[in-house]
């Protein structure tokens, strides 16, 4: 079935229902970040992860490789689940012009974009660009952080889709109840930094 494209914001605004957890434990993710060792660290920390480690991880180094990605899921009708995005890309490009892009798809539901920028003030701009998120590189827990949004977003989509059909939801998923939208835990923490310095990334 060909659901209707639907905006990252919904997200935002909190409309997502029930409050158990809905997510199967499948998804396609694309990470566009442009360093190389952040790109290996999110591979192995999905990998190792018990609710992640069967999502399908698609990588773009640049704005080109990210274009690719999107319009090859538009051709195969595919979607993506999450959006993984940095700010700064290379030539001057933006995480913003891929999730400008990105909303123009025409296939299913939009997925839900994760800012991952070590700057507070460039993950704001993706969010006011569209992404529903942050987890800051740089703070300790960005893993943490990184992979409890990854985990809130995908059960919010999945409980967006049962809602617009309900032949979709997952067994033993409340499809009705308060909305729900907390997601103040994803860009502060104290542990410790694996990353070493990451304020250059």
């Amino acid at each position: 079935m060909m659901l209707k494209p639907i905006k990252t914001s919904l997200f935002a605004l909190g409309i997502f229902l029930g409050s158990a957890t809905s997510f199967a434990g499948q998804c396609t993710v694309l990470v566009v970040e442009d360093n190389l060792v952040i790109r290996q660290l999110i591979e192995r920390w999905f990998q190792l992860d018990k609710s992640l480690h069967q999502c399908l991880l698609l990588f773009a180094a640049d704005h080109a490789a990210a274009i690719v990605q999107i319009e090859r899921a538009e051709i195969n009708r595919t979607e993506f689940d999450v959006v993984l995005v940095d700010h700064d890309l290379e030539d001057d490009h933006t995480g913003v012009e891929v999730l400008t892009r990105l909303w123009k798809s025409p296939v299913g539901v939009a997925p839900g974009a994760i800012a991952i920028s070590n700057s507070e003030e460039k993950n704001a701009l993706l969010l006011k660009a569209g992404a529903c998120t942050s987890a800051r590189k740089g703070m300790g827990s960005f893993k943490e952080n990184l992979l409890a949004a990854t985990l809130w977003v995908l059960d919010s989509r999945t409980r967006l889709k049962a809602a617009l059909d309900p032949r979709l939801a997952p067994p033993n998923v409340v499809t009705h109840g308060a909305a729900s939208n907390d997601n103040s835990n994803f860009t502060e923490g104290s542990d410790e930094d694996r990353l070493g310095d990451t304020t250059e990334l």
